[in-house]
Protein backbone atom coordinates (compact mmCIF):
# COMPACT_ATOMS: atom_id res chain seq x y z
CA UNK A 1 0.00 0.00 0.00
CA UNK A 2 1.84 3.23 -1.07
CA UNK A 3 2.22 6.09 1.48
CA UNK A 4 -1.08 8.82 1.58
CA UNK A 5 -0.05 11.69 -0.40
CA UNK A 6 0.43 15.05 1.26
CA UNK A 7 -2.36 17.85 1.07
CA UNK A 8 -2.11 20.96 2.04
CA UNK A 9 -2.86 20.04 5.67
CA UNK A 10 -0.29 17.58 5.88
CA UNK A 11 2.20 20.22 4.52
CA UNK A 12 1.08 22.58 7.27
CA UNK A 13 0.85 20.05 10.11
CA UNK A 14 4.65 18.33 9.10
CA UNK A 15 6.01 21.89 9.33
CA UNK A 16 4.44 22.42 12.69
CA UNK A 17 5.93 18.86 14.05
CA UNK A 18 9.28 19.49 12.43
CA UNK A 19 9.20 22.71 14.23
CA UNK A 20 8.35 20.87 17.62
CA UNK A 21 11.08 18.45 17.17
CA UNK A 22 13.64 21.40 17.33
CA UNK A 23 13.04 21.32 20.93
CA UNK A 24 13.16 18.40 21.68
CA UNK A 25 16.48 16.72 24.01
CA UNK A 26 17.39 13.00 23.57
CA UNK A 27 21.12 12.82 24.98
CA UNK A 28 20.44 9.50 25.94
CA UNK A 29 18.22 7.64 23.27
CA UNK A 30 19.02 10.47 20.29
CA UNK A 31 15.71 9.79 19.30
CA UNK A 32 14.02 12.77 19.09
CA UNK A 33 10.06 13.06 19.10
CA UNK A 34 7.46 15.22 18.80
CA UNK A 35 3.74 14.81 18.63
CA UNK A 36 0.65 17.20 17.66
CA UNK A 37 -2.73 16.12 19.61
CA UNK A 38 -5.69 17.43 17.70
CA UNK A 39 -8.83 17.44 19.15
CA UNK A 40 -12.75 17.10 18.15
CA UNK A 41 -13.27 20.90 19.21
CA UNK A 42 -10.79 21.76 16.49
CA UNK A 43 -8.30 22.27 19.54
CA UNK A 44 -4.28 21.44 19.29
CA UNK A 45 -1.78 20.91 21.61
CA UNK A 46 1.77 20.00 20.91
CA UNK A 47 4.62 18.04 23.02
CA UNK A 48 8.26 16.94 22.35
CA UNK A 49 10.24 14.39 24.36
CA UNK A 50 13.01 15.46 27.27
CA UNK A 51 15.90 13.22 28.15
CA UNK A 52 17.60 13.76 31.37
CA UNK A 53 19.67 11.32 33.45
CA UNK A 54 17.65 9.28 35.29
CA UNK A 55 14.15 10.67 33.76
CA UNK A 56 12.68 10.61 30.17
CA UNK A 57 9.45 12.28 29.24
CA UNK A 58 7.85 11.34 25.93
CA UNK A 59 6.57 13.36 23.51
CA UNK A 60 3.11 11.82 23.97
CA UNK A 61 3.18 12.82 27.46
CA UNK A 62 4.35 16.16 27.74
CA UNK A 63 1.68 16.86 25.01
CA UNK A 64 -1.01 15.32 27.52
CA UNK A 65 0.14 17.27 30.39
CA UNK A 66 0.28 20.98 28.43
CA UNK A 67 -3.50 20.37 27.77
CA UNK A 68 -6.53 20.93 30.07
CA UNK A 69 -9.29 20.64 27.45
CA UNK A 70 -12.27 18.43 28.39
CA UNK A 71 -12.57 17.23 24.62
CA UNK A 72 -11.82 13.80 22.93
CA UNK A 73 -8.63 13.51 20.86
CA UNK A 74 -9.36 12.94 17.39
CA UNK A 75 -6.01 12.83 15.54
CA UNK A 76 -2.53 12.48 16.75
CA UNK A 77 0.16 13.31 14.99
CA UNK A 78 4.15 12.04 15.24
CA UNK A 79 7.05 12.85 14.02
CA UNK A 80 10.63 11.57 15.17
CA UNK A 81 14.29 12.44 13.33
CA UNK A 82 15.95 10.23 11.16
CA UNK A 83 15.26 8.01 8.75
CA UNK A 84 12.70 5.69 10.27
CA UNK A 85 9.11 6.46 10.56
CA UNK A 86 8.96 3.23 12.72
CA UNK A 87 10.59 5.32 15.66
CA UNK A 88 7.35 7.33 16.32
CA UNK A 89 5.11 4.36 17.37
CA UNK A 90 4.10 5.16 20.36
CA UNK A 91 4.90 2.98 23.44
CA UNK A 92 2.15 0.75 25.55
CA UNK A 93 2.28 3.44 28.25
CA UNK A 94 1.69 6.26 25.77
CA UNK A 95 -0.97 4.36 24.12
CA UNK A 96 -2.65 3.62 27.27
CA UNK A 97 -2.76 7.30 28.23
CA UNK A 98 -3.74 8.11 24.94
CA UNK A 99 -6.65 5.99 24.81
CA UNK A 100 -8.09 7.37 27.95
CA UNK A 101 -8.41 10.38 26.34
CA UNK A 102 -9.13 9.52 22.73
CA UNK A 103 -12.35 8.72 20.70
CA UNK A 104 -13.27 4.61 19.76
CA UNK A 105 -11.88 6.19 16.23
CA UNK A 106 -9.12 8.07 17.23
CA UNK A 107 -6.06 7.45 13.96
CA UNK A 108 -2.22 8.06 14.99
CA UNK A 109 -0.39 9.38 11.82
CA UNK A 110 3.03 8.66 11.52
CA UNK A 111 5.24 11.59 9.61
CA UNK A 112 8.75 10.97 8.04
CA UNK A 113 10.94 14.17 9.53
CA UNK A 114 13.37 14.30 5.80
CA UNK A 115 8.96 13.91 3.24
CA UNK A 116 6.06 15.04 3.84
CA UNK A 117 4.48 11.33 3.41
CA UNK A 118 2.78 9.91 6.06
CA UNK A 119 0.77 6.29 7.67
CA UNK A 120 -2.05 6.60 9.38
CA UNK A 121 -3.06 3.50 12.10
CA UNK A 122 -5.89 3.33 14.64
CA UNK A 123 -4.85 4.25 18.04
CA UNK A 124 -7.15 1.21 19.34
CA UNK A 125 -4.88 -1.47 16.58
CA UNK A 126 -1.45 -0.28 17.94
CA UNK A 127 -2.50 -0.90 21.65
CA UNK A 128 -3.28 -4.08 20.94
CA UNK A 129 -0.54 -5.31 19.58
CA UNK A 130 1.65 -4.51 23.26
CA UNK A 131 -0.19 -7.74 24.77
CA UNK A 132 2.09 -10.20 26.56
CA UNK A 133 2.21 -13.38 25.77
CA UNK A 134 2.12 -16.40 28.05
CA UNK A 135 5.02 -18.71 27.13
CA UNK A 136 7.43 -19.35 24.50
CA UNK A 137 7.06 -21.93 21.87
CA UNK A 138 10.05 -24.46 21.25
CA UNK A 139 10.92 -25.22 17.60
CA UNK A 140 11.81 -29.06 16.64
CA UNK A 141 14.22 -29.71 14.54
CA UNK A 142 11.99 -31.90 12.16
CA UNK A 143 9.52 -29.36 12.06
CA UNK A 144 11.48 -26.32 11.82
CA UNK A 145 9.68 -24.74 8.65
CA UNK A 146 5.97 -25.82 9.86
CA UNK A 147 7.10 -24.15 13.01
CA UNK A 148 8.24 -20.80 11.25
CA UNK A 149 5.01 -21.24 9.42
CA UNK A 150 2.77 -21.08 11.83
CA UNK A 151 4.08 -18.98 14.82
CA UNK A 152 5.72 -16.70 12.70
CA UNK A 153 5.40 -13.51 9.47
CA UNK A 154 8.47 -14.61 7.51
CA UNK A 155 7.88 -15.37 4.05
CA UNK A 156 8.45 -18.99 1.99
CA UNK A 157 11.94 -17.60 0.88
CA UNK A 158 12.95 -16.37 4.36
CA UNK A 159 11.62 -19.44 6.05
CA UNK A 160 13.52 -21.85 4.49
CA UNK A 161 16.91 -19.33 4.87
CA UNK A 162 16.06 -19.52 8.77
CA UNK A 163 15.71 -23.02 8.59
CA UNK A 164 18.76 -23.64 7.09
CA UNK A 165 20.61 -21.03 9.39
CA UNK A 166 19.46 -23.64 11.82
CA UNK A 167 20.62 -26.41 10.72
CA UNK A 168 24.06 -24.93 10.61
CA UNK A 169 23.83 -24.37 14.26
CA UNK A 170 22.69 -27.55 14.79
CA UNK A 171 25.65 -28.77 13.08
CA UNK A 172 27.89 -26.81 15.45
CA UNK A 173 25.96 -27.79 18.82
CA UNK A 174 26.74 -31.48 16.93
CA UNK A 175 30.45 -30.41 16.96
CA UNK A 176 30.55 -28.85 20.69
CA UNK A 177 28.34 -30.65 22.88
CA UNK A 178 30.12 -29.37 26.13
CA UNK A 179 29.16 -25.67 24.98
CA UNK A 180 25.89 -26.02 22.32
CA UNK A 181 24.58 -22.31 21.60
CA UNK A 182 21.30 -21.41 21.37
CA UNK A 183 18.80 -19.57 18.64
CA UNK A 184 15.95 -17.24 18.85
CA UNK A 185 13.73 -15.41 16.94
CA UNK A 186 12.09 -12.05 17.83
CA UNK A 187 10.81 -8.82 16.72
CA UNK A 188 7.78 -8.13 13.90
CA UNK A 189 9.18 -11.14 11.85
CA UNK A 190 8.36 -13.45 14.84
CA UNK A 191 4.63 -12.17 14.77
CA UNK A 192 5.49 -11.00 18.61
CA UNK A 193 6.98 -7.92 17.60
CA UNK A 194 4.57 -5.03 18.85
CA UNK A 195 3.09 -2.97 16.63
CA UNK A 196 5.86 -2.11 14.14
CA UNK A 197 4.54 -5.11 12.34
CA UNK A 198 1.55 -3.30 11.64
CA UNK A 199 3.74 -0.40 9.69
CA UNK A 200 5.74 -2.95 8.05
CA UNK A 201 2.23 -4.44 6.82
CA UNK A 202 1.23 -0.79 5.82
CA UNK A 203 4.32 -0.35 3.89
CA UNK A 204 5.31 -3.12 2.29
CA UNK A 205 2.91 -6.07 2.51
CA UNK A 206 5.10 -7.80 4.49
CA UNK A 207 4.52 -7.48 8.28
CA UNK A 208 8.81 -6.73 8.91
CA UNK A 209 11.41 -5.49 7.47
CA UNK A 210 14.15 -7.76 8.75
CA UNK A 211 14.90 -10.86 11.14
CA UNK A 212 16.13 -10.14 14.53
CA UNK A 213 18.39 -13.18 15.65
CA UNK A 214 19.42 -14.06 19.01
CA UNK A 215 22.76 -16.10 19.24
CA UNK A 216 23.15 -16.99 22.83
CA UNK A 217 26.13 -19.06 23.46
CA UNK A 218 25.86 -19.61 27.12
CA UNK A 219 29.34 -21.16 28.41
CA UNK A 220 31.82 -20.22 25.95
CA UNK A 221 31.36 -17.38 22.70
CA UNK A 222 33.40 -18.57 20.08
CA UNK A 223 36.47 -16.49 18.83
CA UNK A 224 35.26 -16.64 15.21
CA UNK A 225 31.70 -16.00 16.36
CA UNK A 226 31.32 -13.27 13.57
CA UNK A 227 32.94 -15.15 10.85
CA UNK A 228 30.29 -18.17 12.01
CA UNK A 229 27.34 -15.65 11.57
CA UNK A 230 28.39 -14.77 8.34
CA UNK A 231 29.18 -17.81 7.05
CA UNK A 232 25.86 -19.28 8.14
CA UNK A 233 23.90 -16.18 6.34
CA UNK A 234 25.99 -16.65 3.33
CA UNK A 235 25.18 -20.40 2.99
CA UNK A 236 21.52 -20.15 3.94
CA UNK A 237 21.89 -16.99 1.11
CA UNK A 238 22.96 -19.81 -1.43
CA UNK A 239 20.71 -22.55 -0.50
CA UNK A 240 17.58 -20.40 -0.90
CA UNK A 241 18.34 -18.03 -3.85
CA UNK A 242 22.08 -16.30 -4.23
CA UNK A 243 24.55 -17.81 -6.17
CA UNK A 244 27.73 -16.10 -5.27
CA UNK A 245 26.31 -13.50 -2.50
CA UNK A 246 28.36 -10.44 -0.84
CA UNK A 247 27.82 -10.58 2.37
CA UNK A 248 28.32 -7.43 4.44
CA UNK A 249 27.60 -5.69 7.70
CA UNK A 250 27.56 -3.50 10.12
CA UNK A 251 27.28 -2.39 13.94
CA UNK A 252 24.29 -1.39 15.15
CA UNK A 253 24.17 0.82 18.63
CA UNK A 254 21.75 -1.03 21.21
CA UNK A 255 21.23 1.95 23.71
CA UNK A 256 17.94 -0.04 23.97
CA UNK A 257 19.30 -2.22 26.19
CA UNK A 258 20.04 -1.53 30.03
CA UNK A 259 23.01 -0.18 30.56
CA UNK A 260 23.97 -2.49 32.91
CA UNK A 261 23.59 -5.20 30.33
CA UNK A 262 25.51 -3.46 27.60
CA UNK A 263 28.25 -3.16 29.60
CA UNK A 264 28.31 -6.67 30.66
CA UNK A 265 30.62 -9.41 29.52
CA UNK A 266 27.74 -11.23 28.56
CA UNK A 267 26.86 -9.03 25.87
CA UNK A 268 29.47 -9.78 22.52
CA UNK A 269 27.64 -7.20 19.74
CA UNK A 270 24.94 -6.89 17.84
CA UNK A 271 25.27 -6.30 13.82
CA UNK A 272 22.89 -5.94 10.30
CA UNK A 273 23.84 -8.51 8.08
CA UNK A 274 23.44 -8.41 4.02
CA UNK A 275 23.64 -9.13 0.72
CA UNK A 276 25.29 -6.57 -1.75
CA UNK A 277 22.46 -4.85 -3.54
CA UNK A 278 19.78 -5.89 -1.14
CA UNK A 279 17.35 -3.20 0.40
CA UNK A 280 18.30 -2.32 4.25
CA UNK A 281 14.98 -0.30 5.02
CA UNK A 282 11.81 1.12 3.22
CA UNK A 283 11.67 4.92 2.36
CA UNK A 284 8.81 6.44 0.60
CA UNK A 285 7.95 5.62 -2.17
CA UNK A 286 7.00 2.65 -1.40
CA UNK A 287 5.92 -0.23 -3.62
CA UNK A 288 5.09 -4.41 -1.77
CA UNK A 289 7.99 -6.35 -0.64
CA UNK A 290 9.94 -8.59 -3.27
CA UNK A 291 8.92 -12.07 -1.67
CA UNK A 292 11.28 -13.71 -3.84
CA UNK A 293 14.31 -11.63 -2.36
CA UNK A 294 15.16 -12.62 1.20
CA UNK A 295 15.81 -10.33 3.95
CA UNK A 296 18.54 -8.99 6.01
CA UNK A 297 19.19 -9.97 9.40
CA UNK A 298 19.72 -8.24 12.66
CA UNK A 299 21.98 -10.58 15.05
CA UNK A 300 22.30 -10.30 18.84
CA UNK A 301 25.40 -12.42 20.13
CA UNK A 302 25.89 -12.87 24.10
CA UNK A 303 25.58 -15.56 26.86
CA UNK A 304 22.59 -14.70 28.20
CA UNK A 305 18.67 -13.46 26.71
CA UNK A 306 19.00 -10.58 29.30
CA UNK A 307 22.08 -9.44 27.76
CA UNK A 308 20.56 -9.13 24.45
CA UNK A 309 17.14 -8.52 24.68
CA UNK A 310 15.13 -5.88 26.37
CA UNK A 311 13.25 -5.91 29.07
CA UNK A 312 9.96 -5.06 28.04
CA UNK A 313 10.53 -8.30 24.89
CA UNK A 314 11.57 -10.55 28.10
CA UNK A 315 8.88 -9.63 30.13
CA UNK A 316 6.24 -10.10 26.93
CA UNK A 317 7.63 -13.35 25.80
CA UNK A 318 8.00 -11.19 22.54
CA UNK A 319 10.33 -13.70 21.25
CA UNK A 320 10.35 -17.60 20.38
CA UNK A 321 12.75 -20.20 20.21
CA UNK A 322 14.28 -21.90 17.51
CA UNK A 323 17.00 -24.20 18.99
Amino acid sequence: MPHQSATRADITRWKRLYRVLKRAKAPITGRRVATILRFEDGGETTGCNIEQRGRIVHAEIMALSASTRGTKIKNIDIMANGSRVDHAMPCDACCAALIRRSLPNTRVNLYWNDTRSHFSLALHNIRSRYKPFASVPRARRKTIRKFLQTHTFLTTIDRNMVAAICERLHAYNNAHQLYPAELYISGSASGRGGPKSLLAKKMSGVAYWDIDLIFIFPKKIPGDVHEFIRRAYLESLIKVCYRNPRIQSKVVPSYILELGAKDSDDFHFRKIFWAKGMPLELRPPHTKKDQNVPSSIDVSVGRTLTSTMTPKYLKRKWYLRLL
